[in-house]
């Protein structure tokens, strides 16, 4: 199996935003626009989504996200983004948005790590693939504190 990381550096093509709500993924292949309706991906039940809520860009095998204005704003982990301000994102690294969970992820990091799936098919057609439960808490534990599992 052919992979689009650089050998030798610790740079990735691919990143995946994992939506923890849905136990789906996102493939970052290219740059992205998530909003409520108009963007490459929508949430269209979601109205604390605005409709064009924010990017994702795609540079030199680096991801970068820029809150697009939105009325509710765009959290990185736990910090709000400013309008238009860009923010280079590192693997583990949480977005949320809206009622949305996210967890952006390298392809090395995702395939080593989380990759297990399933998918659901209808009429012989497959109409979405889900990632095991299991992954999912796996991926939980490795990007919560010790602190989250506390209230102040």
């Amino acid at each position: 199996m052919s992979t689009n990381s650089t050998i030798g550096a610790k740079k990735y093509k691919t990143w995946y935003l994992i939506d923890i709500n849905k136990r789906s993924c996102v493939d970052i292949t290219k740059s992205l626009v998530i909003g409520r309706e108009g963007g490459d991906v929508n949430f269209p039940n979601d109205k604390k989504v605005s409709r064009l809520h924010f990017a994702i860009e795609l540079r030199k095998n680096n991801v970068f996200i820029k809150d697009l204005g939105s009325t509710n704003g765009t959290r990185v982990n736990g910090q709000i983004i400013k309008p238009q301000e860009e923010i280079k994102l590192s693997p583990s690294d949480e977005i949320k948005f809206g009622s949305q969970l996210f967890v952006i992820i390298s392809q090395k990091q995702f395939f080593d790590k989380f990759w297990e799936e399933r998918s659901i098919t209808t009429n012989g057609f497959t109409e979405r693939t889900e990632i095991n439960q299991s992954k999912i808490d796996h991926i939980l534990k490795i990007i919560r504190k010790p602190e989250d599992d506390f209230e102040s």
